[in-house]
């Protein structure tokens, strides 16, 4: 019988310690890692560039065109121009209560605010409406003589009274002849619909205003007056238009009023030495002098007191009127240095918020070790301001560079009379290239035939100087169109006013001024 094979069986293992009683686990216990937080509880205000930013409001506070409505006093005088205001308005109420024609010339450096000033007076004491009267005389409200002409308005006496006067304000670059003058004073009063008459002389302005005298008196405003001067004309027909104006301005049958604006401080003495013979002839003279340090400080503190928060440190506004003071007195420089400082520190601050910059600052406040202890919460940090630093940055772009006047004495005839070409062109485009500007150059200069136009690259080379001078900048952009290459585009970098100044005085380039 054959033995049957039997499966072995496995041998199980047993633990020793199977039958012992398991002691039940015990929970672990996680321990919580505690780091510093990377944002405060009581972090500074971020940054805001939207419409409600207080940079963006400052900025606008600043720009030189805004309103000065908050910093006038119940007269309606511009902040230290006081005395000013007072000897204007005695000027005019003596002579608008008279009926008496008379002149005023106000001068005095740029920036300093003589047209600010007018435009004030204007705005407030030449209504179009009597608002000032009472309530029992709006019952009976005045009317005007001549109700059909232009620009009337009621100017309130220092009594009360309520005079029927005819006002106009014009800016004398506009003009391209001395003589048009006429014409656009005449034109700024005329009746309505009234047929169209051409008044080329003072004789012809005479007998139109004489026919309103003691009626209505007629105040007109030149400003920038010394253009008349600059115009494409020579130079005794500009000196008769003005001796003219002011002639016009002592006639006993007109009531015309006239104050001229300039900064030419000695333009009475050299245009207007003809009216000596008769001392009555003369204008009176008000010279605005050029703000004091302390002056624009104030200035600056009220208008942007109507802020939630000034962003400027005191020591930093100070430092900036104190230079434009001993600088030029020119305020509107102030308002560009501050302006400029503004936009240098917002840039600073969207470099810091950028996202490298977040990263790496996030990296820096994060500590690489856990700690048990509370954390400590840092005090709020008070809010950045512009600085010394931020000032000092702008003013190496502003004030460090010489004045117009003074970086074109520098220049020959022929870098100047470039000079002029090339801002005659970007009248013409104001997107001109160095091509279009050499163009224009070789056109000008073949109409003279007096002078050779030079080569392009001469020319060229005479770009790069005016660059370098700080007059001219030249960069690379893309030009118009399908092709889009790129073109060297020129711009200029002055003072108009100063530029004219200066080269008017240089006969041989009044051709190319026009």
């Amino acid at each position: 019988m054959s033995a049957i094979p039997i499966t072995p069986t496995k041998r199980i293992r047993r633990n020793l310690f199977s039958d012992a009683p398991a002691t039940p686990p015990r929970p672990l216990k996680r321990k919580k890692l505690q780091f510093a937080d990377v944002t405060p509880a009581s972090s500074p205000e971020k940054l805001q560039f939207g419409p409600q930013s207080i940079y963006l409001r400052t900025k606008a506070l600043l720009q030189k065109s805004s309103e000065l409505v908050t910093l006038n006093s119940t007269d309606g005088a511009l902040p230290a121009r006081t005395i000013e205001h007072e000897q204007i308005m005695d000027f005019l109420a003596k002579s608008i209560s008279e009926h008496k024609s008379d002149s005023l010339y106000i001068t005095g450096p740029p920036g300093t605010g003589k047209t600010a000033q007018l435009d004030m007076i204007i705005k407030q004491k030449f209504q179009p409406l009597a608002l000032s009267l009472s309530m029992a005389r709006l019952s009976h409200p005045q009317r005007h003589t001549n109700p059909h002409l232009q620009n009337l308005s009621w100017f309130e006496l220092p009594d009360g009274r309520l005079e029927s006067v005819a006002v106009t304000s014009i800016n004398c670059i506009s003009l391209s002849e001395p003589s048009s003058i006429f014409q656009k004073i005449f034109d700024s009063f005329q009746e309505l619909n009234a047929p169209t008459v051409q008044i080329k002389s003072m004789q012809h302005l005479q007998r139109f205003l004489e026919i309103y005298h003691k009626k209505t008196t007629f105040v007109v405003v030149l400003d920038e007056m010394d253009r008349l001067l600059h115009a494409n004309t020579n130079e005794t027909q500009s000196v008769k238009t003005i001796l003219e104006l002011f002639l016009l301005a002592k006639l006993p049958t007109v009531s015309f009023v006239l104050v001229g604006m300039a900064n030419s401080l000695d333009m009475k003495d050299r245009f207007l030495s003809r009216l000596n013979l008769n001392r009555d002839l003369l204008p009176r003279t008000i010279v605005f002098q050029p703000y004091t340090a302390e002056q624009m400080y104030e200035i600056i503190l009220q208008k942007l007191g109507s802020l939630p928060t000034i962003i400027f440190q005191p020591m930093a506004i100070k430092f900036a009127a104190k230079k434009c003071a001993g600088n030029t007195g020119d305020l509107r420089k102030l308002f560009d240095v501050l302006r400029g400082s503004v936009e240098v520190y917002e840039l600073e601050s969207r470099m810091l918020l950028s996202p490298t910059n977040k990263s790496m600052a996030h990296a820096a406040k994060v500590p690489l070790t856990p700690t048990n202890s509370p954390v400590k919460q840092p005090s709020p940090q008070p809010q950045r301001k512009v600085g010394l630093n931020h000032i000092a940055k702008v003013f190496t772009k502003f004030m460090n560079n010489n004045s117009t006047r003074t970086r074109i004495t520098k220049l020959n005839i022929q870098q100047k009379l470039i000079l002029c070409t090339i801002i005659q062109s970007l009248k013409l485009n104001s997107d001109a290239t160095i091509d279009e500007s050499f163009d224009h150059y070789v056109k000008a200069i073949t109409k003279t035939d007096t002078l050779a136009p030079l080569q392009r690259n001469e020319f060229l080379e005479i770009c790069t100087i005016l660059e370098t001078c700080g007059l001219v900048s030249i960069k690379k952009t893309k030009c118009k169109g399908k092709t889009k290459r790129l073109v060297d585009k020129i711009n200029v970098d002055l003072d108009m006013r100063e530029f004219y100044d200066e080269m008017t005085k240089i006969s041989i380039l009044k051709p190319f001024l026009h």
